[in-house]
């Protein structure tokens, strides 16, 4: 093959007149330069459905950072919209890999995810049990027992280990994601990517989350027309708890999580003004905010775990803290563990990074029909979104203040 500006090796003969092998020379140049610009073409056209579009191979340099997305998955009729900024957040490098947890209670979710297995950048790994959320995190974690686990099919045993022979604990970031993010704020990821990694302090950082009870209680503040239009969002979220003792635990519940009707007005009002809920700053100015209710002395409270990352060296803890809250009389739940009892009685701090704005589709708790209703708003939103992508773009965007 010859490439662009290269000369043709000896062996390639062309017989005949000079004036022949100059014409046949030229013509090659021609179809060669041809392809090249139809093969630049053909990449930078936005895909004619919402979804796959290939992940390209990433180089990194020794400074580079390796990002990991997890995500239980996988309902189809809420993930496929998902599926699209994650295909460009590979194409682009800003992530490294895509792990998909088969987390599916029926075959045709089953099978679909199985599509899956083959596309570059993404990985599916099944467990034993699909209820068992505790698996994942055992197995980011770098401590303990091996554990076993079928990648793309294969069973195999032992634990993450990146790609990349430069990834280490402070260069790797691992996000859990769940399956029914509607929207990613894709320009803004890598400033949501390096703050994790140069803020150490944290352990872990949440995204600014569209219908999450604490991160609207945020947004509303910063947002005078959002509060007028949902006085509601002007409590922060609370729920009385009888175990092991009768308490109120701040963040969880709250009329956002018990309302349907509100979160869709909430989603309808965040896809007419998406630039009001994005903010370099919280209310007091802070980088990243320190969740907490107003009369909460210790701890930080709940917090829905929509979408948050944390440096691979976290992960051990990770693990440690949901293996270890049944003792403590804690339910291995791993948002209470890793929030509410983790800020409680670990001396952990946690935030929630006002830049970084991503879309939670629906709880169980607001039921199926809020993704139904919401969905096709969404994916429209992800067709847009997706005719404008542009690798240059974010590029530009990767290198910008933060």
């Amino acid at each position: 093959q010859v490439g662009v500006g290269e000369t043709p090796p000896r062996h390639m003969h062309i017989h005949g007149s000079a004036a022949a092998q100059a014409m046949a020379t030229r013509v090659a140049w021609v179809v060669v330069l041809l392809l090249s610009w139809l093969g630049a073409a053909m990449q930078l056209q936005p895909e004619a459905q919402l979804g796959f579009s290939g992940a390209r191979a990433c180089e990194k340099a020794p400074e580079s950072t390796y990002v990991v997305v997890s995500v239980f998955a996988g309902r189809r009729n809420r993930m496929d919209i998902e599926l699209v900024y994650l295909d460009r957040l590979l194409e682009t490098c800003a992530v490294d890999e895509v792990h998909l947890w088969n987390h599916t209670f029926n075959k045709e979710d089953d099978a679909w995810l199985s599509t899956l297995r083959n596309r570059p950048g993404y990985t599916v790994l099944d467990v034993e049990n699909f209820d068992d959320y505790q698996e994942a995190y055992k197995y980011y974690s770098r401590t303990g027992t091996n554990h076993t686990v079928r990648v793309n099919g294969v069973i195999v045993l032992g634990r993450f280990a990146p790609a990349w022979a430069g990834a280490d604990e402070d260069n790797t970031i691992i996000l859990k994601v769940d399956d029914d993010i509607a929207y990613i704020d894709v320009a803004r990821f890598p400033c949501f990517i390096d703050y994790i990694r140069r803020t150490p302090e944290m352990f872990i950082v949440h995204a600014n989350v569209v219908n999450n009870g604490v991160a609207a209680y945020y947004q509303a503040q910063q947002d005078p027309d959002m509060l007028r239009e949902f006085p509601a969002l002007s409590e922060y979220p609370s729920a009385p708890r009888e175990q092991p003792v009768q308490y109120i635990q701040y963040g969880a519940g709250g009329e956002l999580w018990n309302n349907a009707t509100l979160a869709l007005e909430v989603h309808h009002y965040f896809l007419r003004h998406m630039d009001r809920f994005v903010h370099k700053t919280g209310p007091r100015g802070e980088r990243c905010i320190v969740y907490r209710a107003p009369e909460q002395r210790v701890g930080q409270g709940r917090f829905s775990i929509n979408f948050f990352g944390a440096r691979w060296g976290n992960w051990d803890r990770i693990a440690e803290i949901i293996e270890e809250a049944p003792v403590i009389g804690v339910s291995a739940h791993d948002e209470t563990s890793i929030t509410y009892m983790a800020t409680l009685l670990q001396g952990i701090t946690e935030c929630i990074f006002p830049q970084m704005v991503v879309s939670h589709l629906a709880s169980t708790r607001q039921g199926p029909e809020l993704a139904t209703l919401a969905g096709p708003d969404y994916r429209k939103l992800a067709k847009r979104e997706e005719a404008a992508f542009a690798i240059s773009a974010m590029q530009r965007a990767s290198t910008e203040s933060c």
